[in-house]
């Protein structure tokens, strides 16, 4: 029988390894597993109905431990250097989560090129097609953002500067104004006896 059909019919009987009492105390209950060290434990004693504790016989076989379920040994990979030490047969590439857009497609490519596989993405070609398409997408949403703000800054830029002048003008205050204020400041100034 093949490994990977071996490890894959020891999973599918393999149970839940469940921490003792974990389904009545909500603190513990996301916790991983903990080894019952009651005095009086059932599930340490392996009492029946209880649930089975870890023990050997469950885990993978060691030649292809921490293998991906094709057997191809996965190398997280970041940058076209990092590919060049990869074997198509043996290694398997998983692309980091942060790797902006174009990396990513810079590295699928490669990876087509090299003949290695990407474990992470289910259908490379797919997703290079759709994240070109969303990058022109973008691309034309900026275009059209830029051109809109041209537009309308032109018009404010394209006034004349007579009519500069005047809108200026509505601005400043008169000199009549100005001599009321004055007055004003000094009333408001002056010192009460």
């Amino acid at each position: 029988m093949n490994l990977l059909e071996l490890r894959k019919q020891r999973k599918a009987r393999k149970p839940l390894f469940k921490r003792e009492d974990g389904h009545k105390i909500m603190a513990i209950k996301g916790t991983g597993w903990r080894r019952p060290s009651g005095l009086h434990s059932k599930m340490r004693h392996s009492y029946r109905g209880q649930p089975s504790l870890i023990e050997p016989g469950w885990g993978s076989p060691v030649a292809i431990r921490g293998t991906h379920a094709s057997g191809l040994i996965p190398i997280v990979v970041g940058n076209e250097s990092a590919l060049s030490s990869l074997l198509p047969k043996k290694h398997g590439v998983v692309l980091y989560s942060r790797l902006g857009m174009k990396n990513r497609l810079l590295l699928l490519d490669s990876c087509a090129k090299k003949g290695l596989r990407v474990l992470n993405i289910a259908n490379p070609e797919n997703y290079k097609n759709s994240a070109r398409e969303a990058m022109l997408v973008r691309k034309q949403n900026r275009q059209k953002k830029t051109t809109k703000k041209v537009e309308s800054q032109k018009p404010q830029s394209a006034q004349s500067p007579l009519e500069k002048s005047a809108s200026n003008s509505q601005a400043v205050p008169t000199e009549q104004k100005v001599e009321e204020k004055k007055a004003l400041d000094k009333l408001l100034t002056q010192q009460q006896p």
